[in-house]
């Protein structure tokens, strides 16, 4: 199976978001990524309209995190060289920090994934890798968190 089809297959059955559950806050960025992302199925987006909206990351509820992160990925899987900031976006997302911004810290959204969620996104952070895209240790501490027990 290729890694496109293991993210698919893994966030196949994922429930998207209630439309007022997308981003955290009521600031103009956030309303503009909640009016953007809104009555959208992940596996429709493009990867142009995520580089406009890759602030998502930031602004994402858990849930909207999580429903919405298989497009991010896919998008670096399918056209690395058009993905620009996405992959360390995704990376600085999935590894905690003491300057998150008003989202979830990394720990609440991992905690949401489905073991085949956390896999898929375990086998994206090691594609990275292989490509050379990120080094080892930019992303031990999200795979640590994907592959601990639950």
């Amino acid at each position: 199976m290729s890694l496109s089809e293991v993210i698919r297959a893994a966030y196949a059955v994922t429930p998207r978001p209630d439309a007022k559950n997308i981003t955290h806050c009521p600031c103009e960025e956030c309303r503009e990524i909640a009016s953007y992302f809104t009555d959208k199925t992940w596996e429709g987006l493009e990867i142009d309209d995520l580089r406009r909206h890759e602030t998502a990351l930031f602004h994402c509820t858990p849930e909207a995190f999580r429903y919405y992160l298989p497009a991010f990925m896919l998008a670096v899987v399918d056209g690395i060289e058009r993905a620009e900031a996405i992959p360390d976006l995704i990376v600085w997302n999935l590894t905690p920090h003491a300057d998150h911004p008003d989202g979830a810290l990394p720990e609440e959204r991992i905690g949401q994934f489905s073991k085949d969620e956390r896999s898929a996104v375990a086998a994206f952070l090691r594609f990275l890798i292989e490509i050379g895209d990120c080094q080892p240790a930019e992303v031990a501490p999200a795979l640590a968190a994907l592959e601990a027990p639950r």
